[in-house]
This record gives C-alpha cells, sequence and structure tokens, in this order.
C-alpha cells in the first residue's frame, strides 16, 4: 500500500528559477515571492509568477552570507549579516531601517508570527530582537553547537524553539523577562526549522528529505523522503502549513504536501492493513498448530505418587495400573486405587492442550494422569510424525509399544518434541499418553502429523475400542 511519506504522494505546483550563486531562505505568506542571498553581499527577491528577481546590495562583506526572512506582512523582509538587522520592502533595494548588536550572528534568522520578534543564532547563544521596543537581548544556550534552527511557535509570540545540529531543541518561554528556557528535547539534527500553523508540529530538512516531529513528545511523525537535496539552506514552509518551497541546483520547487489529516487517514489505513495481514498471518500459524492436533481422550486423573516417593522420573517408571501399555479403557469405567476410585472420563478439547488441572482441582503437585485415544486408519501408514509436549516428564505408547520418553521438569509448549518415524497399521491402533506432574501446572498436548506438518487424510480418532473388555 502506498504512504504518504513518500514523495510520490506531494504535488508539484508551481517552479521558478532562482540565482545559481544564491543561497535560498524565505518565501512570503502569499507566496508569490521568495527571498536569498549570496556571497557577494547581494540579496535577492524573485517574484514566483514570473521569476522576475530584484537585486538589494546589503551591507555584509563579500566573502560571508546573512540570512533573509520574510515578514508575516509578506512584502517586507529581514536580513541579518554580522552585527546588523535591516529591514526591507521586497521591491526596494535599500533598508527601511536596521537594529545593531554588538557581536555577529549569521545563522537561522527568523520572525515570530506577530512580527514582534526577530531571531538570530551563533555559536552557542543567540540573539532575540524586540522590534516593538527597536531593543534586543542576547542569550545563551545549553545546545553544543552553532544554532542553526529557530522558529516561533504559533499563534502567539511566547514561544521560540532553537535547535543545533548535535540533535538538540530548546524551548524558550517569551512571556518572561528575561525569557527562559523552559524545556528541552532530542528528536533529530536541523540546521533549520519551521513550525506547522497550529503549533504542534516542527518541520527540519535533511539532504533528500524533509522530517516532522511531534512538539508535545518530539516523537517523528512522518519523514519525506526523496525530495532533490537541497544546498543549505534551501528549504521554507508556507504559512498554510502543507506548501513547501525546495531549492533544486536553479530553481525552486513548491510542492503542496498532503495535509496531516490526510496522512493519518491513509497511515492508519496502513495500520489496519498491516494488523489484518498479522492476523491472518497469525491465523494460519494457528491452524498449522491446530493441524493433527488430538483432542479426543479418555482421561484418568488425578492419580497421586507423592506417599510413595517425590520422583516424578519413578512415578513416569512405575505402573500405577497394570499393563499401562496395552490400556484400551471406555468412557465411564471405573477403576480402584490405594486412594480411592477414578473414573475415565471423555474429553472434547477445544485447545490443543491439556490442562490436567481441571480434572483434580487442588491436588496437582505429585498426581500423574494416563489419556488415551484411538487412530482408526484406513491403511497400514508410515513416515508418520509425533509432535508432543507436556509439563512434566511424559511417556507415550503406541499399540503396546514405548516409543517415546521424557523425564525433565519443564513448562508445556506445543511440539516441543518430535517423534519419528511412526507406523500406524490398517484399523485400531491405541495410543496411551502418561502424563507426570511434580508442581504446578500439568499440561500435555499431543499431535499426528505427515513429514510436511498436515493432517493426515485417512486417519480418525474416536473413543471407542474395538475390545469391549476395556480396563
Amino acid at each position: 500500500a502506498a504512504t504518504l511519506t513518500d514523495i510520490a504522494h506531494w504535488q508539484d505546483v508551481a517552479q521558478c528559477a532562482f540565482p545559481t550563486n544564491a543561497s535560498f531562505d524565505s518565501v512570503s505568506a502569499a507566496g508569490d515571492w521568495v527571498v536569498g542571498s549570496d556571497t557577494t553581499g547581494n540579496l535577492y527577491t524573485v517574484e514566483t509568477a514570473t521569476s522576475r528577481c530584484v537585486v538589494h546590495p546589503s551591507s555584509w562583506q563579500a566573502g560571508q552570507r546573512g540570512q533573509v526572512k520574510f515578514a508575516p506582512s509578506g512584502l517586507r523582509f529581514l536580513s541579518t549579516a554580522g552585527d546588523l538587522l535591516s529591514l526591507w520592502e521586497a521591491e526596494a533595494p535599500k533598508p527601511v531601517a536596521t537594529l545593531q548588536t554588538p557581536r555577529w550572528f549569521m545563522q537561522c534568522l527568523n520572525l515570530s508570527p506577530g512580527g514582534r520578534y526577530a531571531v538570530a543564532g551563533g555559536p552557542g547563544e543567540f540573539v532575540l530582537w524586540d522590534l516593538k521596543k527597536s531593543s534586543h537581548a542576547i542569550l545563551k544556550t545549553s545546545l553544543r553547537g552553532n544554532v542553526y534552527g529557530a522558529t516561533f511557535l504559533p499563534p502567539d509570540d511566547a514561544t521560540l524553539v532553537i535547535a543545533d545540529m548535535t540533535r538538540g531543541l530548546e524551548f524558550w518561554d517569551l512571556g518572561k523577562s528575561p525569557p527562559v528556557m523552559s524545556r528541552t528535547a532530542e528528536p533529530m539534527w536541523a540546521w533549520d526549522l519551521a513550525s506547522s500553523p497550529d503549533g504542534e508540529r516542527l518541520f527540519t530538512p535533511h539532504t533528500g528529505g524533509l522530517a516532522v516531529f511531534s512538539v508535545r513528545s518530539g516523537r517523528v511523525l512522518a519523514d519525506f523522503r526523496g525530495l532533490p537535496g537541497p544546498r543549505q539552506p534551501g528549504f521554507a514552509l508556507h504559512p498554510d502549513g502543507n506548501t513547501i518551497v525546495w531549492r533544486t541546483a536553479d530553481q525552486l520547487v513548491t510542492w503542496r504536501a498532503p495535509a496531516f489529516a490526510e496522512i493519518e487517514t491513509v497511515e492508519k489505513a496502513e495500520a489496519d492493513r498491516q494488523q489484518a495481514h498479522k492476523a491472518a498471518a497469525d491465523l494460519m500459524v494457528a491452524r498449522a498448530r491446530e493441524a493433527g492436533v488430538i483432542k479426543q481422550w479418555l482421561v484418568l486423573a488425578p492419580l497421586p505418587f507423592g506417599l510413595e516417593s517425590q520422583s516424578g522420573v519413578a512415578a513416569l517408571d512405575r505402573e500405577q495400573l497394570p499393563q499401562e501399555a496395552q490400556l484400551q479403557p471406555r468412557a465411564g469405567n471405573r477403576v480402584k486405587l490405594a486412594t480411592g476410585k477414578r473414573t475415565w472420563r471423555a474429553v472434547q478439547l477445544k485447545d490443543p492442550v491439556i490442562d490436567f488441572t481441571r480434572f483434580s482441582g487442588s491436588l496437582t503437585n505429585f498426581n500423574l494422569a494416563y489419556a488415551v485415544c484411538y487412530f482408526r486408519s484406513d491403511a497400514d501408514r508410515t513416515n508418520l510424525v509425533l509432535k508432543v509436549g507436556s509439563d512434566d516428564q511424559a511417556k507415550i505408547y503406541l499399540n503396546g509399544k514405548e516409543i517415546y520418553r521424557q523425564i525433565a521438569v519443564r513448562a508445556c509448549v506445543q511440539d516441543q518434541d518430535v517423534v519419528k518415524p511412526v507406523a500406524l497399521r490398517a484399523g485400531l491402533n491405541v495410543l496411551v499418553f502418561k502424563v507426570v506432574n511434580e508442581e504446578c501446572p500439568w499440561e500435555g498436548t499431543v499431535r499426528l502429523t505427515d513429514t510436511a506438518g498436515q493432517p493426515v487424510e485417512g486417519i480418525k480418532v474416536d473413543l471407542k475400542p474395538d475390545d469391549p473388555r476395556g480396563h
């Protein structure tokens, strides 16, 4: 099934030429202008509909590159270079206002949704301009590298998020004076940040893709792959939250990304599909494990052995019933023991495992049980397989011969042991399953299959022997 985290599900809605020597930094609110800069001291604004380019000579020195960002108004943008923050008109060649700081801040310029604050990053610190008061504050961070990403969380100007390239995030509360860091997170490395319109998601580009993660949990929500690798910086998120402008070699491509509601719908459908697929696979496994399971038994239990010895192996090898290998009981037959009388009970299982405790109540420790069934085969058969599990020791007789014995104290797991080859004769075959319990759970399971693990055709299981005498 398709997933919306693949770029194939995005829509290329527009393209425009962009100077090859310039970086790309921001897109206007209406999407009609983009802005960038080069290392020769120029800023560029490009009209997306016509690719018309306006060059703005800036104040920073050749060989340096600053940052530029559109203001929420759409036709004004800010630039930072060295110690200057400048306000420009999109179609004007000169700045209309400037602010100065004591040090250079060259990274991650961004503006708050209400237009009050601007931010730019430096090594281990960032500058926060209050454009309303024409003032600034330089704030230290605990991040280990340069502040490469910064964004404000909508809808107000109250929270600033900054990031470096060492997988760190800091959230700053701007409602305090001075601003204070409120919490940290470590989602993934970032050389740019943008926020969704609702302030719930952060976007950070990487080579060939764009990751989106939750502001609240830091969990990655989506990782869009397959975008042409941009030159850094080369990404901007439109204020609508679903339009992305991406820098290729010589073009800006505007992509319409799927809405998150659509992503969540498709991903839920995909999760449901995977769950259904897993359920079907589990059902196939369960059916395979059910193949050939013996679910009809004559059971005699409990038979205590703890008065004589608490050795499960000794009890397994001692006959509690005379000629136990030759047993051919019928339902209702009664057996007289030193501890009282017991009755053979017909049992029809729903599950593959016999739970012998249902026959003994609380008397489970140091007891044993016999379970007998009859196979009727329409022909002589060879090369069959018995798969056995038991808690604890167990023994199996087939047609009066011991074919299986296990002496470990263990939990019962289906198909723990495999007995092969097993042969059945045409007509009646008698299987006696003896299971000893030392302590706690008391279970057993047997199934008969061919060598491929499939049920054997032409064999029926019932609870009535040919010999009417029983035992």
